[in-house]
């Protein structure tokens, strides 16, 4: 998919386009479920400017399908296979359709029938949008949303654009959208000195609608599935491994290498942990140590009372989890302790 940025001082929003559309023979693409996930890599321009809380539209060649709001940026290391012109080693062809050789590089002028194999070490990172998808389709038209683009360069896939110049007619025609640009004001209310701002420009309206079945659906679906929930269970027992809590009601399964598949729900790469420490591992705020396996939170988060299960120890018993999935993960919270030191 190829994504944009779209900032006016109150939205930054990125343009992604489908997975298939944004292919070149060079480079083998990302599997993404469009409502759900995009996928993407640290080689990708802009790619760390693509943040929690940001606007994603989400479209193809033809049309704008969709527009959702990132609720957590997960990265994990990873390999990626490309395949290189034999001449100049370089990534930039395309598959020709009615032309022999079958591939042209555009880097060296080179045709060829056979590409170069080329596996690469990858910063992986996987954009989850949660719920928050809304269907647009046709609400901007394609030839909008270029001429709202503030890069012109053809072969960037994460765009900057000016988004005053297409909101007014994506709210128009998509009048739901306005829920993710309020959702938006929100994040405004927590002032620098940590007090909250009493904003009376948004008001508070009873919809009367029951949510309960809902939220009891979302947790649920955060304990992951029941498989997988029981298989570690059996591995581990009834407990939080980290706190030791024995309340199944709050215990949740979570993946050491997040979930791309049923392949990843293996006992082997998965953790039975208690709600809210479930949340600072998928944030990468609680950290295990691969060789020790003990407990290490950042600094921010032992201000608020984490402070006693500071180098706890995993209660593993016989089973213990895989050795090569939190050596990654312990990549990835140390990378976190380094962007705030």
């Amino acid at each position: 998919m190829d994504k944009l940025i779209i900032e006016d001082g109150t939205h930054k929003a990125w343009l992604l386009i489908s997975n298939h559309d944004r292919q070149h023979a060079g480079n083998l693409g990302y599997v993404d479920e469009i409502s759900k996930v995009y996928q993407y890599d640290n080689e990708v321009p802009y790619c760390r400017q693509l943040a929690e809380s940001d606007l994603v539209l989400l479209r193809d060649k033809k049309q704008l399908i969709g527009v959702a709001r990132i609720e957590l940026i997960q990265i994990y290391e990873a390999t990626k296979k490309l395949l290189r012109c034999p001449s100049c080693f370089k990534t930039k062809f395309n598959r020709r359709k009615n032309k022999k050789p079958t591939f042209h590089c555009y880097d060296c002028g080179h045709d060829f029938d056979i590409a170069l194999e080329d596996t690469i070490n990858c910063e992986n990172r996987t954009a989850n949008f949660g719920d928050t998808f809304i269907f647009t389709e046709r609400a901007v038209s394609i030839e909008a949303l270029k001429d709202a683009w503030l890069n012109k360069s053809k072969q960037l896939s994460m765009r900057p654009i000016d988004f005053s110049l297409i909101e007014a007619t994506l709210l128009r025609n998509a009048p739901d959208v306005a829920k993710l640009l309020n959702q938006n004001q929100s994040f405004n209310y927590l002032k620098a000195d940590g007090a909250y701002e009493d904003d009376r420009t948004v008001e508070y309206f009873p919809t009367g609608e029951d949510r309960r079945e809902t939220v009891f659906r979302q947790i649920k679906e955060r304990r992951g599935q029941s498989k997988f929930r029981n298989l570690l269970r059996q591995c581990y027992g009834d407990q939080c491994m980290i706190s030791r809590l024995k309340l199944l009601d709050v215990l949740e399964a979570a993946h050491i290498s997040p979930y791309r598949g049923t392949d990843d729900n293996h006992p082997d790469n998965g953790l039975l942990l208690r709600a809210d420490l479930h949340t600072l591992f998928d944030l990468n705020l609680l950290g295990i140590n691969p060789e020790s396996l003990e407990v290490k939170f950042h600094p921010k988060i032992l201000e608020t009372g984490y402070q006693k299960l500071e180098g706890r120890k995993l209660r593993c018993s016989k089973h213990k989890p895989s050795q090569s999935a939190l050596v990654s993960r312990w990549k990835q919270f140390l990378n976190r302790l380094n962007e705030n030191s």
